[in-house]
């Protein structure tokens, strides 16, 4: 995937959102949840790094 790909961001919401709900069930620690929620922001980043340095030429 390119650094730019949001869907890179998008998977890694998921994955944290799946975390915070395994963490609830008492499947995964709080540990985890928070490296998933790291990677998410870190995605978020890389996007929004991306986006402001992209521009369209004509």
């Amino acid at each position: 995937m390119r650094s730019g790909d949001g869907a890179e961001g998008e998977i890694r919401k998921l994955e944290y959102e799946l975390a915070l709900e395994q963490n609830a069930a008492g499947k995964v620690s709080q540990t985890e949840v928070a490296e998933k929620e790291k990677s998410y922001q870190e995605a978020r980043n890389n996007l929004q790094s991306f986006l402001t340095k992209f521009h369209i030429a004509d």
